[in-house]
């Protein structure tokens, strides 16, 4: 995404396309795309390692040098340095399509359009940014795939003495 947009992007931007990606993604393949945990914050929903690699403070500090090696925040952009060596090779066909799509979708949205898109409640019920009074909340896994699934109706349990042998 940071090629297409000149190599740089606004990280609030970044995770809040991300994480639409990943809804998305999983809504179609059963997947997501980053694997990251997410939580509310009052901007919205956050990639939660995607967002501590940005601040330089990921607890993997291996990991947090790869990242380092392809990528720099400067104020609140994420700028892509390293172009030699790109990383491409580790997404899927469906994963390259859906970001494609993203980028075009969410182009021309500035990251505070983004911050009051995903502050809408009939899009992102699972996002409680309205609680998190200058913190963050987990959005669990069952709210992120109830979101996604819709809710599912819980079957009535067969009483043993019912089932046929």
């Amino acid at each position: 995404m940071l090629e297409r947009n000149a190599g740089r992007l606004n990280y609030t931007k970044l995770i809040k396309i991300l994480y639409i990606a990943d809804r998305e993604h999983y809504r179609k393949w059963g997947k997501t795309i980053t694997g990251d945990s997410y939580y509310s914050m009052e901007n919205g929903p956050v990639l939660s390692g995607l967002y501590s690699l940005i601040k330089g403070n990921y607890f993997d500090i291996h990991m947090q040098m790869s990242w380092d090696l392809f990528f720099e925040k400067k104020g609140y952009d994420v700028i892509f340095i390293r172009k030699k060596g790109r990383g491409y090779w580790f997404l899927s066909p469906s994963e390259m399509t859906l970001l494609d799509e993203m980028d075009r979708k969410f182009k021309h949205f500035s990251y505070s359009d983004l911050i009051r898109y995903t502050h809408d409640k009939e899009r992102f019920p699972e996002v409680k940014w309205d609680k998190a009074n200058g913190s963050s909340l987990p959005i669990s896994e069952e709210d992120f795939l109830i979101r996604i699934k819709g809710k599912r109706k819980m079957k009535k349990p067969v009483p043993p003495d019912s089932i046929s042998q």
